[in-house]
């Protein structure tokens, strides 16, 4: 019988440990502390001042610098070389695609009474599209909501929307995955773009309804009185 002489275990080296990343004292409670003390000295210095309702026409000198400047994007619309060359071409270009989207699938193109593509077509193009990225069962639901915008009379309204999306969609893959790859690739532009993302984030998504219905001249055309 031999016996079985156990051999010391030699200690690991620095090299082969696990690297383990010491994190660094964030400090929240001292941050979460000045936050506060910040918005204490701000409510007693604005306590009871200003807060009354104010008349429909008194405005404040904040309101009428936006007024001044709504006023000054709508008069350089007409002849400024950006709002007027860069920004009104390019609307004009959407526009144009989007009319001839609407004579392919949504408006009657004279003579004829149906569009390009005909009802049956767009129908057969949606449902094809949902079988091929989802499946039959993709394709059944869409192909019976798209007739159904026909029999319930909503057949233009629906798919101009469907067109309206599909561009907006289209716009935003173009702009936004540049973006993200230059994000990705530069450290800058990540510092750059992301607290103006995490502001965006913060904000209500109507609220960039107002700088595009005035930059862009979305909106309803004025009427001559």
């Amino acid at each position: 019988m031999t016996a079985v002489v156990a051999t010391p275990e030699r200690p690991t080296l620095k090299e082969e440990q696990p690297y383990v990343e010491v994190e660094k004292n964030r400090h929240t409670l001292l941050k979460l502390g000045v936050v506060l003390a910040v918005w204490v000295v701000g409510w007693a210095l604005v306590s009871g001042n200003d807060t009354l309702a104010r008349p429909v026409n008194d405005l404040t000198g904040f309101q009428d610098w936006l007024n001044q400047l709504r006023d000054n994007v709508q008069v350089a619309a007409t002849d400024n070389w950006f709002f007027h060359g860069v920004i009104g071409n390019f609307v004009d270009g959407v526009n144009n695609l989007f009319v001839q989207l609407q004579r392919l699938f949504s408006t009657p193109a004279p003579p004829r009474p149906v569009p390009e593509v005909g009802w049956l077509g767009v129908v057969a193009i949606l449902g094809w599209v949902a079988y091929a990225v989802a499946s039959w069962r993709a394709a059944v639901l869409v192909v019976v909501s798209v007739l159904l915008f026909g029999v319930l009379g909503y057949w233009q309204e629906s798919v101009d929307l469907l067109i309206i999306t599909a561009l907006a969609v289209g716009l935003c893959i173009v702009i936004g995955l540049p973006i993200g790859i230059a994000m990705a690739r530069r450290g800058w532009v990540s510092a750059l773009v992301t607290p103006l993302l995490d502001v965006m984030q913060t904000m209500p998504s109507f609220a960039y309804l107002i700088p595009f219905a005035l930059i862009f001249s979305i909106g309803p055309p004025a009427r001559s009185s």
